[in-house]
């Protein structure tokens, strides 16, 4: 156990001589999604728990073509589990050491006809084998996925890890309070494709991360009279599609889009667009609320200042998507497209009355494109195939 945060922690991956702490030149995937902390760059090793892990998959050399600049020594791509068989497993695992050392890990598969699932906890702890070297972590992993048939499926997951730990410093000059907290987090969403010379995804991920850090001071110094504090948010959404034209060819195409930072796309206003046309609005008005309540105060996002515009777009949202199913009385993607225009645009000139800025009130609606297209398809397709069922 270690934390890859920044230099001198015990946590750490390297490739060829490349990587290390911190670890940048080193690209670490989930499912070929993106994981690295905001400020320095680089993936965070606890942040990724065993227990979700069914295969890790290593790019040796440079893919930096490919995967852009993170990856100048190598990629490291971990799949997640999947269910292949119809049935429910369970697993635990247990394990108690020197130091108050703690490990635990509990899962269950579940896989019943279309249907699949994975739950997964964890708890880890350890006093360390020397003072001031303590460190826990705590987390959970869910993923749900759906086949419609041979050809389709689509799935969903979520991950979120807490961990806290000390770093003691060298034994000839320790540091005292050199503590961290950090709450890493992901959600991704798939649609995909499989058939005997041709095969695609479109997928769209979203992480966040909070980062609080005491540097510490070496005995005799002076405490620090500041932290560092630190709140990332990464969304991006692909797409590719592969085919096999003749033996020993390979034609692929897609794209990539990638955001780092700012106010970005949250899962709060996909969840108010099904439960409101799905159920109604008085449902969606009742996601609308809580959802972005319930994750600014568990997760800190929204952030406090925004959650005004963001409640505002959530319950307009709930409106205008409980109004048209009960006006069309059937699901289409001009439709949707109408609704989601409709609460962006009018959300956005709320927000604008609320904070007097035009050009701060519209750069949710610029950056929140790849949401907005997940909402329209995603939204679609679980909304049309719920109701065949």
């Amino acid at each position: 156990m270690g934390y890859g945060v920044s230099t001198g922690a015990a946590g750490g991956m390297s490739l060829r001589g490349i990587g290390g702490s911190p670890t940048a030149g080193l690209l670490v995937l989930i499912d070929g999604h993106p994981q690295y902390m905001g400020l320095m760059g680089h993936p965070i090793a606890d942040a990724y728990q065993t227990m979700l892990t069914d295969r890790v998959e290593v790019l040796r050399g440079p893919a930096s073509v490919l995967y852009g600049s993170n990856a100048m020594g190598g990629v490291i791509n971990i799949v997640t589990r999947k269910m292949q068989e119809d049935g429910i497993k369970a697993n635990a695992q247990i394990g108690y050491g020197s130091y108050n050392t703690l490990q635990t890990e509990l899962s269950n598969r579940i896989r019943k006809g279309r249907f699949n699932s994975i739950v997964t906890g964890s708890y880890n702890r350890t006093d360390g084998h020397r003072e001031n070297m303590e460190f826990e972590q705590y987390g959970g992993y869910a993923k749900l996925g759906y086949d419609f048939n041979a050809a389709w499926k689509v799935w969903g997951d979520v991950n979120i890890t807490r961990f806290k730990a000390s770093n003691p410093g060298e034994t000839d000059n320790p540091y005292i309070d050199n503590d961290s907290r950090i709450t890493r987090g992901m959600a991704s969403f798939a649609l995909e494709n499989h058939y005997e010379k041709s095969s695609g995804a479109l997928s769209f991920f979203y992480n966040w991360g909070r980062h609080k850090i005491n540097d510490g001071y070496h005995p005799g110094g002076t405490p620090q009279a500041s932290h560092f504090n630190s709140k990332d948010r990464m969304l991006g959404v692909s797409w590719y599609q592969s085919a096999t034209l003749f033996a020993g060819n390979r034609l692929t195409v897609g794209f990539d889009y990638q955001h780092f930072g700012g106010i970005t796309w949250l899962p709060i206003y996909f969840f108010t667009l099904i439960g409101a046309y799905k159920f109604g609005w008085k449902v969606g008005l009742l996601t609308a609320v809580l959802s972005p309540i319930a994750n600014s105060l568990l997760f800190g996002m929204p952030l406090p200042a925004v959650l005004p515009a963001i409640l505002l777009k959530s319950v307009l949202l709930a409106i205008a998507a409980g109004w048209a199913a009960h006006r069309f009385n059937r699901i289409s993607l001009p439709i949707l497209l109408a609704v989601v225009l409709f609460y962006q645009i009018a959300g956005t000139l709320g927000e604008w009355a609320m904070v007097g800025s035009f050009f701060q009130a519209v750069q949710d609606f610029r950056i929140g494109l790849p949401g907005m297209a997940m909402q329209i398809v995603g939204g679609y397709v679980l909304i049309r195939y719920s109701a065949s069922l």
